[in-house]
């Protein structure tokens, strides 16, 4: 006697202990990781390198590939407290780029005290305060950090008078003093590139900008754009969001055109999105438009003829939000994001569902408070997006292929801090 079996070819490898009614059958077990099926063959994830290059201490919450219209590229990476350099001459390995202050020239070192001449530190509370780093110009070579002659300010008196943590010899008469960035709790930076500017900003200092020279980062613009928590290049012009010396998480506002550092003139300007409690989350674009993510509707952004008024919102879509500023990633011509209850894609300028494959085990294993500290990645050579979450099963990768509308999940040996694509 013979029976007959239906063999179907292997499909998908993902599954959830609460399976979406869209899932294809057959599916594997929820253990099945850091692997697709692709084309019936099984495809692994992307590996990583740990030991191409160590940053010690400086955890990177960015890797940035940096390209400058001369053709130079650059491999940047953004700290909880710095801006740092790749450095690929021989022998370097990376060097800082943070704002450095250099007014002035040192008349004397004293164990730890510190002397200047026209120095100009102020008293703690302007130029420099306790925690910025001392380091004289000759004990520094700026291409191989770490460099342990670095020391940490303890205080600052006045304009010409500091304390530091450890005793120090003086070496010359000039020196730097590298300023400490400091990055708000559960929070992250945001970047863009504008007129061949590295352009960042974290909501807690005024937007910097290094402009790839040998010099070092500096601020934008110390009287507009200060304390902003999103930028994004739109229109020829610098846009950022949420911004303000008390910072306004209702505004938007925009450069001139074609210089993200001037805030003043008649094609720069701002605007204010009225709604209570329905604050911006985030910013992306998506073909021709400007999308400004809010917690609960997303408002459409498009250019205009007119020079004095460059950026018009003529239209928002409520009921769908942004859960994540972190989570919005610009890929395949159009924006990928995370909301409070499924993952999207922009067409157009309405958001569509992606996440039927995976929604129900992301949202049942992943605390409200995490998804909103969940960032993604876009890896254009598989044309995948990531978003990476704390977990109740361990920090984890939840992948989305947007050719092939399939999903994955990757679980990384090491905390994945950051992910990008370097000059290499």
């Amino acid at each position: 006697m013979y029976q007959k079996y239906m063999i179907y070819p292997l499909q998908n490898a993902l599954s959830t202990e609460a399976p979406s009614l869209h899932l294809p059958f057959p599916y594997g077990s929820w253990g099945t990781k850091n692997g697709r099926i692709e084309q019936k063959s099984w495809k692994k994830r992307w590996g990583y390198n740990t030991a191409d290059r160590t940053l010690t201490s400086h955890t990177p919450h960015a890797v940035i590939l940096y390209q400058l219209k001369g053709g130079t590229r650059n491999t940047m990476y953004l700290t909880a407290t710095d801006l740092i350099k790749r450095e690929t001459g021989a022998g370097g390995t990376w060097s800082f780029k943070t704002e450095t202050y250099t007014t002035g020239t040192i008349a004397s070192i004293t164990d730890t005290a510190v002397v200047g001449t026209a120095t100009a530190w102020g008293n703690g509370t302007t130029n420099i305060a306790a925690g910025d780093y001392f380091i004289m110009d000759n004990d520094h070579d700026s291409d191989s950090e770490p460099d342990s002659n670095w020391v940490k300010i303890s205080s600052v008196t006045d304009d010409t008078h500091l304390t530091l943590a450890s005793a120090y010899t003086k070496n010359g008469t000039t020196y730097k003093i590298r300023k400490v960035y400091t990055v708000p709790s559960n929070e992250r930076w945001s970047w863009c590139i504008v007129d061949d500017k590295l352009i960042f900003t974290n909501g807690n200092t005024n937007v910097q900008y290094w402009d790839g020279s040998s010099g070092y980062a500096t601020d934008l613009n110390s009287s507009v754009a200060v304390n902003a928590r999103n930028c994004i290049e739109y229109a020829d012009r610098l846009v950022i969001a949420d911004y303000g010396s008390t910072r306004d998480p209702l505004k938007i506002g925009w450069s001139k055109n074609g210089d993200p550092t001037n805030w003043t003139d008649s094609t720069s300007g701002s605007a204010t999105l009225l709604g209570t409690e329905n604050y911006i989350i985030g910013l992306g674009k998506a073909g021709a438009y400007l999308i400004v993510y809010r917690q609960n509707s997303i408002v459409i952004g498009s250019r205009t003829s007119e020079a004095t008024a460059p950026i018009i919102f003529p239209g928002e879509r409520k009921g769908v939000g942004a859960a994540s500023r972190w989570g919005i990633v610009e890929a395949d011509g159009t924006n990928f994001f995370l909301s409070r209850n499924d993952f999207y894609r922009m067409q157009g300028d309405y958001p569509e569902s992606i996440g039927a494959k995976i929604r129900d085990k992301f949202f049942d294993i992943v605390a409200w408070t995490e998804i909103e500290k969940t960032w993604a990645q876009h890896y254009e050579l598989r044309n995948e997006i990531e978003w990476i979450a704390n977990t109740s099963e361990g920090k984890l990768g939840f992948v989305y292929n947007y050719k092939l509308n399939e999903w994955s999940v990757n679980q990384y040996r090491h905390d994945i801090t950051a992910a990008g694509t370097g000059a290499i």
